[in-house]
């Protein structure tokens, strides 16, 4: 069986820790989609990274990093130092090897703030509240022009869920990098002085967001639902986001099905 036709190995590192949530689902729908149009085979795998220390080799052709609950600030917890030694091997891999062969990133929310900490291109830090909702998003002028987002309006919409913020982008270390800021969190939306960096590209290879691009509208309210049920002393927050997700329904749809899947159908162009 030649390159052409074996499947594309896709090794999701679930950042959750156990803790409920409707990312995993999500993330599946898109994958469900790009298979779907691009007719080609899947070989997924997934690696509990914080519940259990599964971290995958360089054996895999694309890697999606999800979000996930806790502190994305500096530990000494081994699945943190394991996980930068992938990121580490997966930048190395991709400086070596030619167009056909490079392994492909996307970090999600507490993931891609994970990866701009270690990266240095952003200051992390614990915002003041807790931004929890369905927010509109601004893209750069680079985001404008970038293959993945090109697509969207502007702004766009979607699900926003941290207690931590990327800010103050360090353009000498994205510069080094090869990165490109793509998207910015609306002035009147954010706490700071400064915006936050909601996506950006680390590389070619690598995108992150700092929002739930993943998030679909009938998983959205389901999960919504589910926290207003669960989650009494926040139930007015939850109904509220609720309201928002019926609102901007259409536009949550047009993020779930452009940024993830045109991130992924992409890469599988190049590595096919």
């Amino acid at each position: 069986m030649n390159k052409s036709t074996n499947p594309i190995r896709i090794a999701i590192l679930d950042m959750y820790q156990q803790v409920y949530n409707q990312g995993m689902a999500s993330i599946n729908q898109c994958l469900v989609l790009v298979q779907s149009e691009m007719g080609i085979e899947f070989n997924i795998q997934i690696f509990a990274v914080r519940s259990k220390g599964e971290m995958p080799g360089m054996d895999f052709d694309l890697y999606i990093s999800t979000g996930g609950p806790g502190s994305p600030m500096e530990s000494t917890e081994s699945w943190e130092i394991e996980y930068k030694q992938w990121l580490n091997a997966l930048l190395k891999h991709n400086q070596l090897a030619e167009p056909s062969e490079k392994k492909f990133g996307f970090f999600i929310c507490h993931s891609f703030q994970l990866v701009c900490r270690m990266l240095q291109v952003g200051e992390l830090s614990h915002r003041l509240q807790k931004s929890e909702g369905i927010f509109p998003v601004e893209r750069t002028e680079e985001g404008a022009k970038d293959p993945v987002f090109q697509y969207l309006s502007n702004p766009f919409w979607v699900l926003d869920s941290r207690e931590y913020q990327v800010t103050n982008l360090n353009q000498e270390k994205v510069n080094e990098l090869g990165g490109t800021l793509l998207a910015i969190e609306q002035a009147n939306a954010s706490e700071a002085t400064h915006q936050a960096i909601m996506s950006m590209r680390f590389n070619d290879e690598m995108m992150g967001t700092q929002f739930h691009p993943e998030a679909d509208a009938d998983g959205l309210v389901r999960y919504l639902e589910n926290r207003i049920k669960t989650d009494h002393d926040q139930a007015a927050v939850w109904k509220s986001g609720l309201e928002q997700a019926i609102i901007h329904s259409d536009a949550i749809q047009q993020t779930h099905h452009t940024i993830l899947p045109e991130f992924l159908k992409q890469a599988i162009r190049q590595i096919r």
